[in-house]
């Protein structure tokens, strides 16, 4: 038997927040060839853009990209190995349309992925979704799902702050994580991110060091510390002196 579920009423649809794919990935000709699966994943992979806007995540000519492994890929898009593999086949640009760029860094580290844009000069103007390549300084929650650009930034622009909420986790309260960046953590480490945040809670507090990207501390697979008995893993280059 299904579970019953309830109606929406008025606007209760704005309290929840959605994945955007874009439309024109359904009614433009050069799309027609792309699956189902892949359109989604391509929406996933413009979701995570805030996340490496907020983290200044940038190559060195200003390109925002982003980590997703394949584990995270098969748990978000409920699929095997196999079936990841082939979607993202479909999305790059060596075998399929060209929407993402992998770069292979090696030693058991998740690709960096580009993330291009999916219109042109000529469809911009055409389509009604009118995405923009500038950074929108609204503190949303959005800002990655609005702007679905291959994003290139200057030295100044990348020094801009964007402020999105975060909250507070492990025992002394002292590691910052919004929510989307905790969902991130929950995909990439299903069985031990509680145990990742309690590590770096645990550092910082007998330390006294402060960190600026805590979700690249929490899934690093940077040279171990004990710490307390347990392995952890910080990229201590990236220490706030």
């Amino acid at each position: 038997m299904h579970e019953e579920f309830q109606y929406f009423y008025g606007n209760e649809t704005e309290q929840y927040s959605f994945y955007r794919i874009p439309k024109l990935l359904f009614t433009d000709a050069r799309f027609k060839s792309l699956s189902l699966g892949a359109k989604v994943l391509y929406g996933l992979m413009l979701d995570r853009i805030s996340i490496s806007i907020e983290n200044n995540w940038f190559d060195d000519e200003g390109r925002a990209y982003i980590n997703y492994s394949i584990n995270a890929i098969c748990e978000a898009m409920g699929c095997g190995t196999e079936k990841a593999v082939q979607l993202i086949a479909e999305l790059d640009d060596k075998k399929g349309i060209g929407l993402i760029i992998r770069k292979r860094l090696g030693q058991g580290k998740p690709d960096q992925i580009f993330v291009r844009k999916f219109t042109d000069a000529k469809s911009e103007i055409q389509t009604s979704e009118k995405p923009n390549s500038s950074i929108r300084e609204t503190g949303s929650l959005d800002i990655g799902k609005t702007e679905p650009n291959y994003i290139k930034l200057n030295k100044t622009n990348r020094k801009r702050e964007i402020h999105i909420d975060k909250r507070q986790y492990g025992t002394y309260k002292n590691v910052l994580l919004s929510d989307q960046e905790y969902q991130i953590l929950q995909e990439e480490f299903p069985n031990d991110y509680e145990k990742r945040i309690e590590d770096v809670s645990c550092y910082i507090e007998s330390t006294g060091k402060k960190y600026k990207n805590f979700l690249e501390d929490t899934s690093s697979n940077a040279p171990c510390i004990w710490i307390q008995g347990h392995q952890h893993q910080l990229h201590r280059s990236r220490e706030r002196r």
